[in-house]
């Protein structure tokens, strides 16, 4: 490997493409003129990613972070996860990862869309790809740590939230915490980010989940109740996910066991967004719905699971 800390190739934050293709050529150890294009793909809050062509019609995607994604990923952690599931064959294809920097190369997956949660034919492939995941036996020695993470991420936010009722709905998703903390519940590799565009679907139905900048070791039910919140999927909606990935209708405690995560994801999600928008928070909608997520579900396992000995110590 080459010492890529040495090679910048963001300029105040905005990707140089002669850089890049600098970086490409040492990465293929290529010519300059063999990196045919690279063209812009996706400009998320986290990250910049193009694909890039070189010679003999090969294709990648490159994945660039944004400057102050350092704060909110362990990248040694992804490249753990990453070097973990390689055996599994659901993942994108990893040509490099830098554990440092965070910058990925992976090979393009043709003829590929992102999942369509309303399909039900592909949300069975996308949950068995990633009960495949979650039975694969794969450890990390990690985990995605529910208390940890809010700490960490309103730390990051520095101030006191926008969002309305902040210091109402805080110590109730802290009580949802405490009580889940009591379950038995078994742990394995989480994918956390399971949102429908880390599901590509191939024309010849082949699935790859990508993006596992977050997993870790966690109650499979986490992610089941994040794909629900990226999603934004109302309750009818959300059941249909639930029974879908455990194959029949699940009794009450695991419905209201994943309802309780759904509002604890929201929350999570939402101080992510307050981390990233600033003061402009409340103007993006993504970010208010995993709030109300926070408020509602805490609201609907506050009022309809008094009867689970689980929850009892909501009411105490």
């Amino acid at each position: 490997m080459i010492p890529f800390h040495t090679i910048h190739i963001k300029y105040d934050d905005i990707p140089d493409r002669d850089k890049i293709a600098i970086f490409l050529s040492k990465i293929f150890k290529l010519q300059i003129n063999d990196i045919l294009s690279i063209e812009s793909v996706k400009k998320g809050l986290t990250n910049d990613s193009f694909i890039c062509s070189i010679k003999d019609n090969e294709k990648y995607v490159i994945r660039i972070p944004n400057a102050d994604t350092s704060a909110l990923v362990n990248r040694e952690e992804e490249v753990a996860v990453y070097s973990a599931i390689q055996g599994l064959h659901i993942s994108d294809e990893v040509v490099y990862l830098d554990p440092v920097l965070g910058i990925k190369i992976t090979k393009f997956v043709d003829n590929a869309h992102s999942l369509d949660v309303y399909n039900l034919d592909e949300l069975d492939l996308a949950l068995d790809t990633l009960k495949k995941l979650h039975c694969s036996g794969v450890e990390v020695e990690h985990t995605f740590n529910l208390y940890e993470i809010i700490k960490r991420y309103e730390s990051l936010r520095g101030k006191a939230s926008l969002f309305q009722n902040y210091e109402i709905t805080r110590p109730s998703i802290l009580r949802l915490l405490a009580c889940i903390d009591t379950m038995k519940r078994e742990y394995c590799l989480c994918h956390i980010d399971a949102n429908c565009d880390n599901f590509l679907i191939t024309d010849d139905q082949n699935i790859r989940l990508i993006d596992f900048e977050y997993a870790g070791m966690q109650d499979p039910n986490l992610d089941i109740a994040m794909i629900c919140i990226y999603s934004q999927l109302d309750r009818h909606m959300i059941d249909v996910i639930i029974d879908t990935y455990y194959g029949e209708r699940i009794d009450a405690a695991i419905r209201y066991l994943i309802y309780a995560y759904i509002a604890i994801g929201g929350f999570i999600w939402s101080i992510w967004c307050e981390v990233k928008e600033g003061p402009c928070v409340l103007e993006n909608k993504y970010a208010c719905s995993q709030y109300n997520y926070a408020m509602e579900y805490f609201q609907i396992v506050y009022e309809e699971a008094k009867g689970l000995d689980m929850f009892k110590g909501l009411y105490n």
